[in-house]
C-alpha cells in the first residue's frame, strides 16, 4: 500500500517531502497530508525552540556584561571613595599633628620662660641674701676694728665698755642674715656663711678677753691684743671667700 501511494505521487512531492514519507513508513501508513502537517508543526516547534534557546545565551551574555560593567563602576566608585576618605584622614591627621606641634612649641616656650623667670627670681633672692649678710658681717667687723683702735689709745673704761657693746649689737643682724643664706643656698655658699659665723664667734670672744684683761691690769695686754687681731684677720679672709662663692653662684 505504501509503495503504491508513493508511486502515485508526483516526483517533486516525493523529493520535497522525504520527511513525510519517512513518517508514513514509520507509522505504517496513513494520510500523507496529516504527515506533512505534523512535519510542519514539528518544524515550527523546533524553530521556536531554537529561537528561544538561542535567545537565552544572548540574554545571559548581556546580563554578564552588564554585571561586569556594574561591578567595574562600583569598584571605581569605591576607589574614588577610598581616595576621598584617605584624603580626609590625611588632612585630619595633618591638622592634628600641626595643632599638636603648635601646642608643643607653645608648651616648651612656656616651660622655658617659666624656668627663666624662676631662675631670675632665685638669683634675685640670693643676691639680696648675700648682700645683706656681707653688709651685716662688715658692720660687725667695722665695730670690732673701732674697738681695737680705741684700746691702743688712751681711753677710759667706759669708752672700752661702750665700744664692746657696739660690737655685740651687730651680731643679731649677722645671725639673721646667715639664716636667709642657709635657705637660699647653694650648699657651698651656705657652708661659707657658717664658717664666717664661727669666725665671728671666736673674734667676739677674743675681743672680750682683751677688754677684760685691760680693765684688770689697767692697760691693754699685748697677748690678748694679738689674739683678738688674729681672729679679726681670719674673719676678713673667710668673708672674702664667702663673697667669691656668692659671686660664682649668681653667675651660673
Amino acid at each position: 500500500m505504501q509503495r503504491e501511494i508513493a508511486e502515485r505521487l508526483p516526483d517533486r512531492l516525493v523529493r520535497r517531502r522525504p520527511g513525510a514519507q519517512q513518517a508514513l513508513e514509520l507509522v505504517g501508513g496513513g494520510d500523507l497530508e496529516d504527515a506533512e502537517r505534523a512535519e510542519d508543526v514539528g518544524a515550527q516547534r523546533v524553530g521556536r525552540a531554537v529561537g528561544v534557546g538561542g535567545a537565552a545565551p544572548i540574554r545571559g551574555a548581556t546580563a554578564t556584561r552588564a554585571t561586569s560593567t556594574a561591578s567595574s563602576n562600583q569598584l571605581r566608585t569605591m576607589v574614588h571613595m577610598d581616595a576621598g576618605v584617605a584624603a580626609l584622614w590625611g588632612a585630619g591627621i595633618g591638622g592634628v599633628l600641626g595643632a599638636g606641634g603648635v601646642l608643643g612649641s607653645t608648651w616648651l616656650a612656656g616651660q622655658a620662660q617659666g624656668r627663666t623667670q624662676h631662675q631670675h627670681w632665685r638669683r634675685q633672692g640670693r643676691r639680696e641674701a648675700y648682700s645683706t649678710f656681707i653688709a651685716a658681717v662688715t658692720a660687725h667687723r667695722d665695730a670690732a676694728d673701732g674697738l681695737m683702735a680705741l684700746m691702743e689709745e688712751t681711753h677710759s673704761l667706759d669708752d672700752a665698755s661702750q665700744a664692746l657693746e657696739r660690737v655685740s649689737e651687730k651680731f643679731p643682724a649677722v645671725r639673721a642674715a646667715s639664716s636667709v643664706v642657709a635657705v637660699e643656698g647653694p650648699a657651698d655658699v651656705a657652708a661659707s656663711a657658717r664658717d664666717v659665723m664661727e669666725s665671728i664667734g671666736r673674734a667676739t670672744e677674743d675681743i672680750g678677753f682683751y677688754v677684760t684683761a685691760a680693765r684688770r691690769i689697767g692697760r691693754p695686754g699685748e697677748f690678748e691684743a694679738g689674739r683678738a687681731q688674729k681672729a679679726l684677720d681670719e674673719l676678713g679672709s673667710l668673708l672674702r671667700t664667702f663673697t667669691e662663692n656668692a659671686r660664682d653662684a649668681l653667675d651660673v
